[in-house]
C-alpha cells in the first residue's frame, strides 16, 4: 500500500457575524487524501523499475499557442478515468499527486497504480507538449520540521527526488507541504526550498520547474515573498475561503463579498501575495464547492445559517443539481449555487460554473500572473465548458490553422485506415504513408492506397481517422472555422466527407462532396458553422453545436471495383470565416412537441428532436406497427429545453414504427418513423 498513515479528524468551529469568519484549516488537498486512505488499492506496479516514458515534446507549432501556464492537480483516485476527457492543448502541466515522504527524506509512497497504469497518460502529455511535475505531500507537521531542519534529511530527500525524476523523464516536482509549525513556515522552509531548486537543476537539468502548493491566506509565519523567490513559482491554493465545517453557506472561492477573498489574496501584503513577483505566481481554482443542510426557512438565502457539517461537490454533481433544481447566482460573491429537497432536509449547494470561473480566470491578466490551475482535473468528467473557458481565456488561435502538411513535425493522418467497422470492401492491405511524388504545398503529401475486399461485393466505405479518432489526440479549434483540405486522385466516382467530434463520442458527418477525378490537385471545404451541411453519424444530433470541436476523419466514399485506388491527400487546414454564423439565441419551447425525425426513411439511425416547455418527467418509446413496444429512448426528469436523441436501428427489420412522447404520465405527441434496410 502506498500511504501508511492514520487519519484524524479535525472539526473547526467558526464564529459569524454577517458574513464569514475566517480561520486556518484543512485544504480540500489534505480531505480528499485522508479520503482516499484506505480506498481499495490498485496493484503498484514495481516502483523502483525504469519505464519508458517519452521525453517532453514541443507544442505543435500549427497549433493553437498557449498563452499562460495552465497547472492541475491529477489526483491518483482519477487517474482511469480523467486523462480521456483531457484537451492537452490547454494544459501546460499535469501534478502526479501524489507522492509521500518519510522524516528521513526517503520516498516511501507512490501514487496508485504507478508507473505501469500512468505510462499512456504520461508519454500522451509529452506527445503534445504537457509537461508532468512530481507533487510530494507532508500534511503532519512534526514529520515536516524533521523534514526540513535536518541537512541529512533534506539532502536525502533532494537526492531522492532527483532520482525520480531522471527515471521518469518527469519536468519538475511540487511540494504540496501543508500545516507546518508557524516557526517553519519562514526562512526553514523557504531555505529548504532554495535548497531543492538549487540540487534539481544542478545535477537534473536547470529546465527543471522547482514550485510549491502555497496557502490563499497568510494566517501567520509565511515568508511568501520568500518563498516565492525560492522556487520558479508557488500554486496559491485559491479555495477553501468556505469549506465544510463553515456557519454558513458560501462559495469556495470568492472573487470579492467577504473579507478573504481572491481579491485580497493577491492584493494583499500582509496576509497575501502582495509583495510577490505576481509572474511567478499560478492562481488555482476550486473544479468543486460544498454542500450544507439548512432549514427550509432560509433555504433560499445566500449566507444561510448551515445545520450540519458539509461535504465536497465536484463541478460534475454540481452541474447536474443545477439542471434539475434551477442555477442561482449570487452578484455578492459572483458565483453560482442552488438549494433543493432531499427527503425531509433542505440543503444549499455552492460551486464554480464556467461563469464564475471565467471571471476568475481573468484575474490572471488583471494581475499579470503565471497562469491558472485547478484542484482538481477529472472533477467535470465529460463537461466540456470548463475545457471551453479555458480556451477563450488562454488559447490563440492564428486565421490560419494547419492540421496536417505532412511534413516534418506532429502529424495526425499518420495511420491506416480504421478496420474496426468503420471501413468496409476494402483490403485489409490498403494502406497509407508520406510520399514525396506529388504535393499540394511544400514537399510531402499523404499517399492512401486502397485494396478491394475481393470477398465483399459492398461498395468502399473508408474513415480515415485524424489522431486515432481520439479528441485528447487531436487540435482543438473553435467552429467558426472552415475546414480546407486538397486531394488529387486518377479515377472517378469517389465522394468525401467531414467528420467532426463535437463532444465525447458525438460524431457529426457533413453532407458528401464529389472528388473530381482528373488526376489533379482540388481543394475541398466544409464550413463548421452551417447547420445545414451536417448530419448524425454517431451518437450526435445532426448539427455542431460546441464552441470548440476536432477533426475526428475524413470519409471517404467509393462504388465497389476490383482495382486498387490512390488518393493523395495535403494541406489539411481550419480557416477562419470572416462571417461566421453564431448560434441562434436559444428561446423556450411553447409546447411540448415530439417533431419528425430525420432522416426518415433511414437504414441504420434516426435522430427525433422534442421540445419540453417545463420541468417535467419525459419518456419517450417505440412501437412497432402493430403495437409491440421495441425500445424505451428516453425516461427522465427534463429542464425546459430542446433535446435530440437517437436510435441505432442494430437488428430492428425494416417496417414502420411509431415514437411515442409521454410527458408527466400523459401522452402528448407521436412520430410515424420508417426503416429500411
Amino acid at each position: 500500500m502506498k500511504k501508511q498513515l492514520i487519519a484524524s479528524i479535525i472539526i473547526f468551529t467558526f464564529a459569524f457575524l454577517f458574513s464569514q469568519s475566517f480561520e486556518e484549516h484543512k485544504s480540500i488537498h489534505q480531505i480528499e487524501w485522508e479520503a482516499h486512505l484506505n480506498d481499495p488499492e490498485q496493484h503498484v506496479f514495481y516502483k523502483n523499475s525504469v519505464v519508458s516514458v517519452d521525453p517532453l515534446q514541443q507544442r505543435d507549432p500549427n497549433g493553437p499557442q498557449l498563452t499562460h501556464a495552465v497547472f492541475g492537480y491529477l489526483p491518483d483516485w482519477k487517474y482511469t478515468s480523467a486523462p480521456q476527457y483531457f484537451d492537452y492543448s490547454v494544459l501546460s502541466h499535469i501534478a502526479l499527486f501524489d507522492f509521500t515522504v518519510s522524516t528521513a527524506g526517503n520516498i516511501t509512497g507512490y501514487p496508485s497504480g504507478w508507473p505501469d497504469n500512468w505510462l499512456n497518460m504520461m508519454n500522451t502529455a509529452h506527445a503534445n507538449g504537457t509537461k508532468l511535475i512530481m507533487c510530494i505531500v507532508e500534511f503532519n507537521d512534526d514529520d515536516i520540521h524533521a523534514i526540513i531542519n535536518s541537512s541529512t534529511a533534506s539532502n536525502n530527500f533532494y537526492q531522492n527526488v532527483a532520482n525520480i525524476l531522471t527515471t521518469y523523464n518527469l519536468d519538475g516536482v511540487n511540494i504540496d507541504f501543508e500545516g507546518p509549525q508557524i516557526a517553519d513556515r519562514g526562512a526553514p522552509m523557504n531555505s529548504f526550498m532554495q535548497g531543492l531548486t538549487n540540487y534539481i537543476k544542478t545535477n537534473v537539468g536547470s529546465e527543471q520547474e522547482i514550485s510549491f502548493a502555497g496557502p490563499a491566506v497568510n494566517w501567520s509565519g509565511w515568508d511568501l515573498p520568500g518563498l516565492v523567490n525560492a522556487c520558479d513559482y508557488v500554486f496559491i491554493m485559491g479555495y477553501a475561503y468556505w469549506y465544510n465545517g463553515s456557519s454558513v453557506t458560501g462559495p469556495s472561492a470568492p472573487i470579492t463579498g467577504a473579507s478573504i477573498n481572491l481579491e485580497q489574496t493577491l492584493n494583499n501584503s500582509d496576509n497575501g501575495y502582495g509583495s510577490c513577483d505576481k509572474s511567478k505566481i499560478i492562481l488555482g481554482l476550486p473544479y468543486y464547492g460544498n454542500k450544507w443542510k439548512v432549514s427550509y426557512s432560509q433555504r433560499s438565502t445566500v449566507n444561510a445559517t448551515t445545520l450540519a457539517t458539509g461535504s465536497s461537490v465536484v463541478y460534475a454533481t454540481a452541474k447536474d443539481y443545477y439542471a434539475n433544481y434551477g442555477r442561482q447566482w449570487s452578484t455578492k460573491y459572483e458565483d453560482a449555487w442552488t438549494y433543493y429537497q432531499s427527503g425531509d432536509d433542505w440543503y444549499q449547494a455552492w460551486c464554480n460554473d464556467a461563469q464564475a470561473l471565467d471571471a476568475k480566470e481573468k484575474l490572471v491578466f488583471t494581475y499579470g500572473l503565471m497562469g491558472t490551475g485547478m484542484w482538481a482535473l477529472g472533477y467535470d468528467e465529460e463537461h466540456n465548458e470548463l475545457w471551453e473557458v479555458l480556451r477563450e481565456n488562454f488559447l490563440e488561435f492564428e486565421d490560419s490553422l494547419m492540421l496536417d502538411n505532412f511534413e516534418d513535425g506532429l502529424g495526425h493522418f499518420y495511420r491506416q485506415p480504421d478496420y474496426s467497422g468503420s471501413c468496409k470492401g476494402i483490403s485489409s492491405e490498403s494502406w497509407s504513408d508520406t510520399s514525396s511524388e506529388t504535393s499540394y504545398i511544400d514537399e510531402h503529401s499523404l499517399k492512401i492506397v486502397l485494396k478491394d475486399d475481393t470477398s465483399s461485393s459492398e461498395d468502399w466505405k473508408i474513415r480515415l481517422l485524424s489522431g486515432q479518432g481520439t479528441p485528447g489526440y487531436n487540435v482543438q479549434f473553435p467552429r467558426t472555422r472552415e475546414l480546407h483540405f486538397a486531394l488529387r486522385t486518377n479515377q472517378s466516382g469517389m465522394e468525401v466527407a467531414v467528420l467532426i467530434d463535437d463532444g465525447i463520442s458525438e460524431l457529426e458527418s457533413s453532407l458528401r462532396l464529389a472528388v473530381l477525378g482528373d488526376n489533379n490537385w482540388h481543394t475541398y471545404s466544409v464550413r463548421l458553422d452551417s447547420a445545414e451541411l451536417w448530419t448524425n453519424y454517431y451518437n450526435g444530433d445532426g448539427a455542431i453545436n460546441t464552441d470548440y470541436i476536432t477533426l475526428d476523419a475524413l470519409m471517404f466514399y467509393a462504388p465497389q471495383q476490383l482495382a486498387d485506388r490512390i488518393v493523395y491527400l495535403d494541406a489539411v487546414e481550419a480557416l477562419a470565416v470572416e462571417d461566421p454564423i453564431e448560434p441562434g439565441i436559444e428561446i423556450l419551447p411553447q409546447r411540448f412537441q415530439l417533431y419528425p425525425n430525420y432522416p426518415n426513411p433511414f437504414n441504420s439511425s434516426t435522430t427525433l428532436h422534442y421540445a419540453i416547455p417545463e420541468n417535467s418527467d419525459v419518456n419517450i418509446e417505440l412501437y412497432s406497427i402493430n403495437g409491440r413496444r421495441v425500445s424505451t429512448l428516453i425516461n427522465a426528469y427534463h429542464t425546459a429545453g430542446d433535446y435530440r436523441i437517437s436510435w441505432n436501428s442494430n437488428t430492428a427489420p425494416s417496417g414502420i414504427y411509431i415514437a411515442v412522447m409521454q410527458v408527466n404520465g400523459h401522452i402528448v405527441s407521436s412520430q410515424k418513423l420508417m426503416l429500411v434496410k
